[in-house]
């Protein structure tokens, strides 16, 4: 202790296959970071090691597929001689990587169930007449994991899974609902992430706290409002959907049940895409107590203080014991969801445009813009004129971009030009 105050400093303690390496990992350890997200992907481990005497390229060399369990003991957090053990769950290792001069190896492992069909094997099925919470459970049973389900019930008449991993088709499901997904220690958290924007704040971060931050706000990509056709197959009804309004209006394609079904899917994924329009990263020593899926106060930053949410806490451990955290937060703003349902008039409708086309297996622009529009060389205007369905459509499919409308799928509706 120097002038009253004590020295914080954190160690990884670490268990691989059930052997506790932590004296070890600590002797040789460079820097280890540790990434926990609120939803959508995998925390994940990355821990470098120095390896002078080619130890862990050799006798030590990690095996993919094996597990290793870590928490961070934090000393001197809060007063002298305090310990805090924080948990960081259980890794399996996907990556290894060698390298000298200096000889290095560094060691990364991804937080998933021990079953690998979870994360990797694609599979085609339809689930149908079931919820979220049910096809949640089965999926979680075929590789032995148990379920939290902290939100509302949703049915499903039908929903296709289709080559797709049960991983990414369960965060895909859930985010079409609005629902986060966490991985966490073996289990499958599914949460109401709504619920959470508008509980109670778990803690506060004032301007001295931070070592650095960095605030955004956008208009680019973030929308006041969204609007879809849907055809509701209890009424064979077609429906002009909107939800929210103002100019910068989001065209979607919404499969659905029904109705209801298709607003609350329209609702979450305009919610989704804005949640980008204000965002703050910060830097601050570690806190043994953040955690991704928090609430937190940001204070004394003028216009950029408020409620955030934390989608992303990177805790990086350097091997003489000191520790940062970098938290990727976006601000809570309250929801947009007011709907507004009108039966279209299609008359109106198709003396407007060129009226619409529904994608067949086969299509391309080319040759729906050759047949509906007397030339190939119009299907740009086809994309122009739904390239937000387009592109949101192609991602669903596990794709970064239609390439310019080069992936499309059977069943979008297409809006078409006027000849």
């Amino acid at each position: 202790m120097a002038n009253g105050t004590y020295v914080r400093r954190a160690y990884v303690h670490a268990v691989y296959e059930g052997h506790d390496i932590s004296e070890l990992m600590n002797k040789y350890l460079e820097n280890a970071s540790f990434t926990d997200v609120a939803s959508g992907e995998s925390d994940s481990l990355s821990v470098t090691v120095r390896d002078d005497e080619h130890l862990w390229m050799d006798a030590w060399y990690p095996q993919k597929g094996d597990r290793i369990r870590a928490l961070i003991k934090y000393k001197n957090w809060d007063r002298d001689d305090d310990i805090a053990d924080v948990n960081m769950g259980s890794y399996q290792i996907d990556d290894v990587t060698l390298k000298g001069r200096p000889t290095t190896a560094m060691i990364g492992g991804a937080a998933r169930p021990q079953n690998n069909a979870f994360a990797n094997e694609n599979r085609t099925k339809t689930w149908e007449a079931t919820n979220v919470r049910q096809i949640a459970e089965q999926i979680a049973g075929t590789v032995g994991v148990p379920v939290q389900y902290l939100a509302d019930e949703i049915s499903i008449a039908s929903i296709e899974q289709t080559d797709q991993t049960d991983c990414d088709f369960l965060y895909r499901m859930c985010q079409s609902y609005g629902l986060g997904v966490k991985i966490y220690e073996d289990e499958i958290f599914i949460f109401d992430e709504e619920s959470i924007e508008t509980g109670k704040v778990a803690g506060t971060y004032h301007e001295d706290d931070l070592l650095s931050w960095n605030y955004n706000t956008t208009m680019a990509g973030t929308y006041t409002g969204a609007v879809f056709s849907f055809t509701d197959p209890d009424t064979e009804q077609d429906l002009k959907v909107t939800i929210g309004g103002g100019d910068r209006i989001l065209n979607i394609n919404i499969t659905a049940d029904n109705i209801q079904d298709a607003e609350r899917k329209g609702i979450a994924k305009l919610n989704d895409t804005n949640k980008k329009a204000t965002t703050l990263t910060i830097s601050t020593r570690a806190n043994p107590y953040m955690v991704a899926g928090l609430v937190m106060e940001i204070d004394g930053i003028g216009k950029a203080s408020g409620k955030y949410y934390a989608e992303r806490v990177v805790t990086k451990i350097s091997g003489n014991g000191a520790s940062t955290q970098r938290v990727t937060m976006r601000k809570v703003v309250p929801r947009i969801k007011d709907v507004y349902v009108a039966a279209v008039d299609e008359a109106k409708s198709e003396a407007a445009t060129g009226g619409t086309y529904t994608v067949k297996k086969g299509d391309t622009l080319w040759a729906i813009a050759k047949e509906k529009l007397g030339a190939g060389s119009r299907y740009a205007e086809i994309y122009n004129l739904n390239k937000n369905l387009i592109e949101e459509t192609a991602k669903s499919h596990g794709k970064k971009s239609s390439d310019n409308g080069h992936w499309i799928w059977a069943g979008e509706v297409l809006t078409l030009p006027a000849k």
